[in-house]
């Protein structure tokens, strides 16, 4: 894994917003729009509120464990789709 590429993204001490919640909540939005659901409609299949969904949708909030599974899950997509393309394990 790159952990020059991981520890840019998160580099100031991972406060929220930073380069890795904005780039994963920019997933979360792109595979619920591909879904054709609200972020309300999100919020209810994974128990949280809609303004939790859009914090994290806006990098405003870094998403917990569970969270991303119960995100995962709801939006039919693995995990790791969730992360930043350019984190990849290497040989």
């Amino acid at each position: 894994m790159n952990m020059n590429r991981i520890f840019d993204l998160v580099s100031d001490k991972q406060s929220a917003p930073n380069s890795f919640t904005i780039e994963m909540g920019k997933k979360v939005r792109a595979a619920r729009t591909d879904a054709g659901i609200t972020q309300g409609a999100l919020a209810g299949m994974v128990g949280r509120r809609q303004a939790t969904i859009s914090d994290i949708e806006h990098g405003k909030k870094e998403m917990g464990l569970s969270t991303l599974v119960l995100i995962a899950a709801a939006l039919e997509k693995p995990i790791t789709y969730f992360f930043p393309a350019d984190l990849t394990v290497s040989e």
